[in-house]
């Protein structure tokens, strides 16, 4: 087998800091989660277990956002890769996230408020994502 390294593809800088970016808000926002909410857990936990579980925290969201980021784009990313959509799914995620911690320091209001506003959130963005799914149908 040879191997020819004139074939690999160079990345880019941007890609490069958009990956690394993406890989962040895939662990951060949900080790904030844990920080903030439940600090005996982050406090006893080894970084492992810390990692796993900010990961199924971000997950559902992440998915989800995807999936919604890309009905969103369809005209708009004619390459049909899903990187535009995965990194905006996952900025979106991101933000929620981070905001349920921003209005607990200065609201002071419990995590059940913030999962209220994330259900409130995700719903509306399925509901768009729908009618554009409708009207896509319906112009074809």
């Amino acid at each position: 087998m040879n191997l020819n390294l004139n074939n690999i593809k160079v990345v880019e800088n941007e890609s490069f800091i958009l990956t690394i970016f993406n890989i962040l808000f895939l662990v951060l926002p949900g080790v904030g989660i844990l920080y903030v909410f439940n600090n005996a857990l982050f406090v006893n936990s080894d970084w492992i277990k810390i990692i796993l579980l900010s990961g199924a925290i971000t997950a559902p969201l992440i998915l989800i956002n995807t999936l919604v980021m890309v009905i969103l784009l369809i005209e708009k990313n004619k390459d049909s890769s899903l990187f535009i959509p995965f990194s905006f799914g996952i900025f979106l995620s991101g933000l929620l996230l981070y905001g349920i911690i921003g209005v607990h320091y200065i609201f002071d209001k419990p995590f059940r408020h913030g999962v209220y506003f994330i259900i409130i959130v995700e719903a509306i963005l399925l509901v768009s994502a729908y009618v554009k799914l409708r009207k896509a149908k319906k112009s074809s």
